[in-house]
């Protein structure tokens, strides 16, 4: 609203007064030369556009403008360089981060002490919102006389003396007619002994009870549901009739508006629809919007209720109709009543102005205000028209919504339940909550407090101390027992004094006074049919009460929170069964070879909830041999673990029979042939170690696995054996066996391609980088250089390895 308050007109002609006005100025107010550079840039240019004065001071002003509004640059430094002045220019421009806005601009020569133009002085305004809103405007109205002309809706209107002097098509058809003209032609009498006219209830309706006879008659607005019976054919309709005056400037009516809205259709689907609430949907006064016309002189020419309501302005004051004491009872509400008092007066001072704002309330509440121009056919300004919605509950489910959105991220960024429940109670104070606990129930049927927060830190320590001394009763009827047995929330929108003596002794209801609880909500945390604990949400001190749309607010976050804890417990229980099985088929202490020291690493892909298909082994052939293998098989899961169990024991049941490696992985091959299952195959490295003195002879086969490495004593390193088939993908495979001797000092490195093809950013891996790594651990233990090449591929990831990893090392000791 404006404030009609008058100004002082006072102006000062100093340059730095004239400074610190454009400077305050909130349009984009900057100059530039005539070669189209910036000069100076004020607080609203930076504000409309982006750029800060270092930014954009000596550059083009064609910076500013779409690729296809350059040329309007040139064009109208050309026009100022004449002397001319642009006015009220509307186009577009580019703000700093891209958008493309629509600007009104005026532009005028700057010109030196001798009068010549030097450069141009630019005044622009952001008119986007006021470009979008005359946009809707154009088609509201356009709509308007869409639904004047051809609408469903019947309208007439009636002159003081009751004659009819306009009535669209659609009432014409509704009194059958065909056309407005035949039926404004036709005498009221003859149009009303076509039909006749009942009440709901089926009593006879008198032409004097229709709602336009009844204004006429005085009163100030009248509405009628009409059960319409046509004569000729018996046919049964139902209208509902709408009747507002038009008065004269002493108050008289000079003519009534009547609506006739055709609802046979609904009043037969909605048979059980109370005529009162539909008639109160139509009334413009029950409009969930207050709405008040002010005139230029500061008159209040019309406020609807809602908006006495919504300001709670009292009635005597709308009807001394002066907007200044109607702003007087508004500042006393606002928080910032310098602020809204400014805009008000801005907004009057530019009647020309849309604008859309917000007003925060000292209750708490927060009031949307749309305003406009008021003007009438001729454009002459009639006033200014302002629209006021309270918008509490929506900016509240948005907060809420936004809560839910960061409580959720929160959820989903962490398996650790009860790290991530602790955050999201952190984050309930004081959004939700002046106390928040998150309790959880144990297998042997107690609860664990896991979590509380206070809108007060100090106090967390306080209340744990209270649970700690007054445990829980789970046989109580109410509270955290009730909903853990029945799944049910509880609401307590306000808490009595006496409420909680009948509950608690005289120790804790003294404590609980001091609390100060105004109210409390308690949420059964449900995931899948089974209630994991309860959250629990008070307010205490700040005396707020929870209300219905606290409670949906609450229940969802309760949801998806009991949805990660059960996640949780699931992840963590499958994570412990895959790690039990993965350390049940990986073998136990390695045998003791004479002169030979072993030494293994295993990492499993992922996160580590599912068994990785890399194994190793090393076991006595019990003929002065052993075996050391390493292999690689499909898959992950339990058909990985299968498949790894079948192999390990062919290989260790075919070396009982077999000395060649190569014979070894022939078994091999033929039992995951004989398999029933599709797609069982895999890939080993088999070395038989045969110790010998000084060293170790080595018999080296591959089946599709990469060839081992042997780093000597001196440094250097190869890699043993031929490259061989796959196995359990063809029935005829090459293997071939191949003989290494060992020497003091020397090691053998068995690995699956885990190690080689490991993903790194900041380095290359393959068969040079492992010769790399190796020879800078010549002199390394075997358990040594395991580790080494295990924290190589670690490196510092903090996410798991993409595929699994099996380290074995066998070194000849010096």
């Amino acid at each position: 609203m404006p404030n009609t308050d008058e100004r002082g007109d006072a102006r000062h002609p100093l340059a730095g007064d004239l400074a610190a006005i454009v400077e305050s100025s909130q349009d984009a107010i900057f100059r530039k030369s005539l070669e189209g550079l910036i000069e100076s840039w004020n607080s609203g240019a930076e504000t409309m556009y982006g750029y800060r004065p270092e930014e954009i001071i000596g550059h083009p002003v064609s910076k500013l403008a779409p690729p296809e509004r350059k040329d309007e640059i040139s064009d109208i430094l050309e026009r100022v360089a004449r002397g001319e002045r642009v006015e009220h220019f509307s186009t577009k421009r580019v703000t700093k981060d891209g958008r493309i806005i629509d600007v009104s601009l005026s532009i005028s020569p700057v010109r030196d002490d001798t009068g010549r133009v030097v450069g141009a002085a630019t005044i622009a305004r952001d008119i986007t919102q006021q470009r979008l809103a005359e946009r809707e405007l154009h088609i509201a109205r356009q709509q308007l006389a869409i639904i004047t002309r051809a609408g469903a809706d019947g309208i007439t209107i009636q002159d003081a003396t009751g004659r009819m002097v306009y009535a669209n098509d659609s009432a014409a058809r509704m009194s059958g007619y065909p056309d407005a003209a035949s039926f404004l032609a036709a005498p009221i009498e003859e149009v009303l002994q076509r039909f006749e006219l009942l009440h709901e209830d089926g009593r006879p309706f008198s032409a004097e009870e229709l709602p336009g006879r009844r204004v006429l008659r005085g009163e100030e607005q009248a509405e009628a549901l009409i059960r319409v019976l046509v004569r000729r054919t018996g046919q049964e309709n139902w209208t509902l009739v709408r009747a507002a005056p038009m008065h004269e400037e002493d108050g008289t009516v000079h003519h009534v508006v009547n609506v006739f809205h055709y609802i046979t259709e609904q009043k037969r689907a909605e048979h059980q629809l109370r005529f009162q609430n539909a008639l109160l949907e139509a009334q413009s006064e029950a409009s969930e919007v207050g709405i008040v016309v002010i005139s230029p002189a500061g008159e209040i020419v019309s406020a609807n209720r809602r908006f006495g309501e919504l300001w709670k302005i009292p009635q005597e004051v709308l009807n001394t109709k002066v907007n200044q004491a109607a702003m007087e009872v508004v500042k006393g509400q606002v928080v910032d009543a310098d602020s809204f008092v400014e805009r008000s007066r801005y907004l009057w001072d530019h009647i020309d102005v849309e604008a859309r704002d917000e007003i925060a309330l000292k209750d708490g509440r927060v009031i949307e205000r749309y305003t406009r121009t008021l003007k009438d056919e001729t454009g002459a300004t009639y006033g200014r028209i302002e629209y006021f919605r309270d918008v509490t509950e929506d900016r509240k489910r948005e907060e809420g919504q936004r809560f839910l959105a960061q409580a959720t991220k929160e959820l989903v960024s962490s398996l650790d339940y009860q790290a991530t429940l602790s955050r999201i109670a952190q984050m309930a104070v004081p959004e939700l909550a002046d106390w928040c606990a998150v309790d959880i129930l144990e297998p042997d049927g107690s609860l664990e407090l896991l979590a509380i927060a206070h809108v007060d830190p100090s106090k967390v320590e306080w209340a744990r101390e209270f649970r700690r001394r007054f445990p829980i009763d789970m046989s109580a009827l109410t509270g955290l027992p009730r909903v853990i047995r029945t799944g049910d929330a509880e609401l307590y929108p306000s808490i009595e004094p006496g409420a909680l003596e009948t509950s608690l002794d005289e120790e804790q209801l003294e404590v609980v006074r001091d609390l100060q609880l105004s109210s409390v909500m308690l949420l059964p945390l449900r995931a899948r049919g089974r209630t994991l604990g309860v959250i629990s949400f008070v307010f205490a001190e700040s005396g707020r009460s929870y209300g219905e749309a606290d409670r949906v607010l609450a229940e969802d976050l309760a949801s998806r929170a009991a949805l990660a804890l059960d996640n949780a417990r699931l992840y963590r229980e499958r994570d412990e069964i895959a790690r039990t099985l993965q350390e049940g088929l990986l073998p136990g202490p390695f045998p003791e070879v004479p002169g030979v020291e072993l030494a293994a690493r295993y990492q499993a892909a992922g996160e580590g909830i599912d068994v990785g298909g890399d194994f190793y082994d090393a076991f006595d052939t019990e003929d002065g041999s052993w075996a050391l293998v390493v292999g690689d098989v499909c898959g992950k899961g339990p058909k990985a673990a299968a498949l790894m169990g079948a192999a390990r024991h062919t290989i260790r049941a075919a070396a009982l029979r077999e000395q060649r490696p190569s014979a070894v992985l022939t078994m091999l091959n033929s039992a995951l042939q004989q398999q029933s299952r599709d797609q069982w195959f895999c890939t080993v490295c088999y070395v038989r170690l045969r110790p010998q003195p000084g060293g170790a002879r080595l018999t080296v086969c591959t089946g599709g696995h990469p060839l081992p490495a042997i780093l000597r004593a001196d440094g250097s390193v190869e890699f043993a054996g031929k490259p061989g088939t796959l196995l359990g993908v063809f029935r005829d495979i090459a293997l071939t066996d191949a003989t290494v001797e060992l020497g003091s000092g020397d090691a053998l490195i068995l690995f699956t391609d885990g190690l080689t093809d490991a993903e790194r950013t900041d380095k290359e891996f393959g068969q040079k980088w492992l010769a790399d790594v190796l020879s800078q651990n010549v002199d390394r233990s075997a358990e040594e250089i395991a580790e080494r090449l295990e924290q190589e591929v670690l490196g510092d990831r903090t996410q798991g390895l993409s595929d699994d990893l099996a380290i074995l090392v066998a070194k000849v000791m010096p």
